[in-house]
């Protein structure tokens, strides 16, 4: 019976370790990421380096004459329409729609649908990093109060998991490097399991839904361009490995004067 009581708190000294280490991950992932949405000035810099409005231009046919008519959106309106997206994240605004100077809708419904995926998924994600921010606040206090029962294989288990952690992130850099469309493409099955949803989030010029004559479905992805998620995943990645390694660096050397301090404890005895 004493050996099993001994299995049964050894498992969860273990689970709780490991249970840490994978929320800090996901709490950092979820901190990176809103830091990056909600910062109005990272999109500015992304347009100004991908020179984004001057690819915000198309033609299109008015329905009454038949003529074709060049439309565009500078600086300013590439600006409003970025503060709109950012403020509907920050469910500031209820719709994603900006309406033009010209009293014209600027997004299809195919990139509204697509971006209240995105939303929901986002929400998803926040309440995950609460939820599991709340859960280790606990755990963190069991460890500090039982360290003496976790020391002897928190060394072994840590160096294991962050070995596999950084592995993962490791493969993934690779993949990015290699072929970001093709990850990226997979980093939407993960997000949207749904097949419309995923259909939904990859655009053409023709869309998904019925639309006004004159929208231009590409909108959303010249605006929100490719560069804009790799740059992000990489700020991303390197915020998981700073705070991941500040983490375990914090850890071991806890546990060395923890050894040291109860060294000199029992040569005093």
């Amino acid at each position: 019976m004493k050996n099993l009581l001994t299995f049964i708190k050894k498992f969860i000294n273990k689970t709780i370790v490991a249970f840490i280490t994978v929320s800090l991950i996901i709490i950092v992932t979820w901190a990176a990421a809103y830091s990056i949405t909600m910062n109005k000035n990272y999109y500015r810099h992304q347009f100004e380096k991908n020179d984004t409005a001057s690819t915000l231009h198309w033609v299109y046919q008015d329905k009454d004459s038949g003529d074709r008519i060049y439309k565009s959106y500078d600086e300013d309106d590439l600006e409003k329409i970025m503060n709109q997206i950012v403020d509907y994240l920050a469910n500031k605004e209820e719709s994603m729609q900006v309406i033009d100077d010209e009293g014209m809708n600027v997004f299809s419904n195919q990139a509204l649908k697509h971006m209240a995926d995105v939303k929901k998924a986002y929400n998803h994600f926040m309440v995950l990093a609460i939820v599991l921010l709340v859960l280790i606040i606990p755990m963190f206090i069991y460890l500090h109060f039982n360290f003496k029962d976790i020391k002897s294989s928190i060394k072994k288990q840590l160096i294991w998991t962050f070995s596999i952690i950084f592995g993962l992130l490791l493969i993934l850099s690779v993949m990015m490097l290699i072929d970001d469309d093709w990850t990226f493409t997979q980093f939407h099955h993960i997000l949207f399991p749904n097949k419309q949803s995923f259909e939904d989030a990859f655009f053409s010029r023709e869309s998904h839904y019925e639309e006004e004559y004159y929208i231009n479905n590409l909108l959303l992805v010249q605006i929100l361009t490719l560069d804009i998620f790799i740059d992000a995943a990489w700020i991303i990645i390197a915020s998981i490995v700073v705070c991941t390694g500040i983490y375990l660096f914090v850890l071991l050397k806890t546990l060395s004067k923890r050894n040291k301090k109860e060294l000199v404890i029992i040569e005093e005895n």
